[in-house]
């Protein structure tokens, strides 16, 4: 596995750990451990296939990948990666759980706002219709 370019096992469960850590950690520099918490629920709603320790180990990778110094092209990549691969609707969800992230440290920054607009207008989701 290179850490440099995600797991070479990469899932759409990675995409979705590592939007959310780019949200919590990316916009303030913070995780806040009721982020975690949030996090952790969403991912389990989002997979709820998903075995609990795989879902650790994934979000470990993510963690490590985020902090390899890489986020940026990875986060793009998963951007982009969840736009092919989910409807419409599922686009819209997934923002509402980024919102509901976003507030889950009983604060919303300038940057999680931003960070959300700015994915809402790449998947070309109208968020003033929604």
């Amino acid at each position: 596995m290179n850490l440099a370019n995600g797991p070479s096992d990469w899932s759409a469960m990675h995409d979705v750990a590592l939007l959310y850590l780019a949200l919590s950690h990316g916009t303030d520099l913070e995780l806040d451990p009721n982020e975690q918490e949030t996090m952790a629920k969403k991912l389990a709603a989002q997979f709820p296939e998903a075995q609990q320790t795989r879902m650790r180990q994934v979000f470990d990778e993510v963690l490590l990948t985020y902090l390899g110094g890489h986020s940026r092209e990875m986060v793009e990549a998963s951007i982009a990666s969840l736009k092919n691969s989910l409807g419409k609707p599922e686009r819209i969800a997934l923002l509402n759980d980024l919102a509901e992230l976003a507030s889950a440290d009983g604060s919303i920054v300038p940057g999680e706002v931003a960070f959300i607009q700015q994915l809402a207008q790449f998947w070309e989701v109208d968020t003033a219709a929604n």
